[in-house]
């Protein structure tokens, strides 16, 4: 190979070398300097707090309650404050034969074919007296279909008394709809007004609940809400509950002026007095 093709060649690789250099410097400061990629930082998983089950829910801020577990009516005698009241053939024993809770509770009975007003009732006046506002609740049984067309049927009732008095001022009673089906209505005794409503039936065998807030007024003031097993039925206001001096009691009761069959038999159970809603997931040893 001669000199000059020599030199030709090396001018060729000098040239394509320059060429290259260039482009990568013209490159970079197109593209800026070179930043290094940031070190990452570790972060914990994310976490989730825990929705609020039923063991957060507060228990209900009990007055009294009667389970029936001591096997007789020592809870509803307890301090002076109440007991068992009979007129006629009706009667109160604690038995076995049904429990919504435990081994034991109370079968009322009585017998309206005799042609006057009979009744059993257990009754509580210290701790309604006590309190101007608070919820009243029990567990029922009603083991048949009861009519009661021949006159009225009281379960659970608030009376007040007074120097000349003692009377039921809020009463829920047991009806009979068109087709004979049971139901419970609300009765304002002294003022002989009721209340009636169409959301639930009276279940036979089974337990249902009814919780009452009652707030105490000797003018029309007050306030009573009903619920069967839950369910509102009632929410009356601006109404007198009670007599202007004197106690206040409450009481679970058969308590009627005709029935069919003849004796009838309910029974209860779990009955509390709070400060707070009980609600029908509650037993009285709750």
């Amino acid at each position: 190979m001669d000199i000059r093709r020599l030199l030709s060649i090396v001018m060729i690789v000098l040239v394509a070398v320059a060429a290259g250099v260039i482009g990568v410097l013209v490159a970079d400061q197109v593209r800026g300097p070179t930043v290094p990629e940031p070190t990452p930082v570790p972060t914990e998983a994310p976490t989730s707090t825990p929705l609020p089950g039923p063991s957060a829910v507060p228990p209900p801020q009990l007055v009294w309650a009667a389970d029936l577990e001591s096997g007789d009516l020592s809870s509803w005698e307890a301090d002076g404050c109440g007991g068992e009241f009979n007129t006629g053939n009706g009667e109160a024993r604690v038995t076995d034969a049904v429990a919504h809770s435990g081994r034991y509770s109370v079968e009322l009975s009585v017998a309206t074919d005799n042609g006057t007003d009979n009744a059993t009732r257990l009754m509580r006046w210290c701790e309604p007296s006590e309190h101007d506002a608070a919820y009243f609740s029990a567990w029922y049984y009603f083991p048949q279909h009861v009519d009661v067309s021949a006159g009225w049927w009281n379960i659970f009732q608030f009376k007040s008394r007074n120097e000349t008095a003692n009377d039921p001022w809020w009463i829920l009673n047991v009806g009979n709809r068109e087709d004979g089906t049971m139901y419970v209505y609300l009765r304002d005794w002294i003022h002989e007004v009721s209340y009636d409503q169409y959301v639930k039936d009276l279940p036979v065998g089974q337990w249902v609940h009814f919780e009452v807030f009652l707030r105490r007024a000797q003018d029309p003031t007050g306030e009573i809400m009903v619920w069967q097993d839950g369910t509102l039925l009632f929410h009356i206001t601006n109404v007198q509950t009670n007599y202007d001096s004197g106690r206040v009691s409450w009481g679970v009761n058969s308590y009627s002026s005709g029935l069919n069959p003849s004796p009838t038999v309910i029974y209860i159970d779990d009955v509390v007095m709070s400060t707070t809603p009980v609600g029908h997931g509650t037993s009285a040893g709750s």
